[in-house]
């Protein structure tokens, strides 16, 4: 009998320490969890306050300042995405594993490929109302016509390349240096152009079809980015009137040369073929 309450009394242990034992990391875990609850429960709410006050705001706004807001966004968004591409290019053009002091040098890959080279020299208005200087704008019809070996265009890449990169670096340079807004402006292009203005083909200093096009280009606030006075609306019609008897003729006259040399150079290869094919 005596053995048998003991063995009662150790069985009754075990079963004391067999009881399981309550995980105090899963409790952790569970107010870990709460917590969290909560914290996704107060951001909704104040994302759901901010809606609301944003629209809020939106019902009270008129509409011009409606239009005004919404031209905002969207010119930021423009902005946005052109730094991003100008960003991915700067990359591919090895800027960021290059110095400034060798980065007109220091290329890794090219930005300008050989078509990109080629439209740059064959470049013309498309219309004669442009604002060009006479002689200028004949000889960018010239250039237009005129063809383009693919030896001379390697050689006009490499030089346009390294021109490309010094000026870039300068402009963005002495933009950091002035001070000023943190984008490049046209005052900082200029300023890095002026030295080489006698050995540059076209004008840049004040290109005067870009200030007549500024004079006709309307901001947000629906004023033009330079301003456009009654004198100017006359010498614009003048100018209009000239470009319309001297710029005009030209670029029908160059137009008609260039179809003819066209049909030219498409009959040799006609008559090519057709002789070849008699022999």
């Amino acid at each position: 009998m005596p053995t048998m309450k003991t063995t009662q009394k150790k069985s009754k242990k075990q079963k004391v320490h067999e009881e399981p034992q309550p995980d105090l990391r899963e409790q952790d875990d569970d107010d870990e969890s709460d917590e969290d609850d909560t914290d996704d429960v107060s951001v909704v709410d104040d994302e759901e306050q901010e809606e609301e006050e944003c629209e809020e705001a939106a019902d009270d706004e008129t509409d011009e300042k409606r239009v005004r807001r919404v031209k905002a966004q969207r010119r930021n968004n423009r902005k946005n995405a052109r730094q991003v591409g100008y960003r991915k290019w700067a990359k591919a053009a090895g800027l960021k594993t290059g110095s400034t002091a060798s980065f007109g040098n220091d290329m890794s890959a090219s930005v300008f490929t050989i078509a990109d080279v080629t439209r740059m020299a064959s470049w013309c208005p498309q219309t004669a109302d442009t604002g060009i200087e006479l002689q200028e704008f004949k000889k960018a019809l010239e250039m237009r016509d005129a063809s383009l070996p693919q030896s001379a265009a390697i050689v006009l890449q490499t030089n346009v390349e390294s021109f490309a990169r010094k000026v870039v670096a300068d402009v963005v340079m002495r933009s950091f240096e002035a001070q000023g807004p943190a984008t490049v402006t046209a005052a900082n292009v200029r300023s890095v152009l002026r030295p080489f203005n006698a050995v540059l083909r076209s004008e840049f200093s004040t290109p005067f079809g870009l200030v007549r096009a500024a004079q006709h280009i309307e901001r947000s606030d629906d004023k033009t980015i330079i301003p456009r006075t009654t004198d100017d609306d006359e010498k614009i019609a003048e100018e209009r009137k000239f470009a319309k008897m001297n710029h005009s003729k030209l670029m029908r006259q160059a137009d008609r040369d260039r179809e003819e040399a066209r049909e030219a150079r498409k009959k040799r290869r006609t008559d090519v073929a057709q002789t070849a094919t008699d022999k």
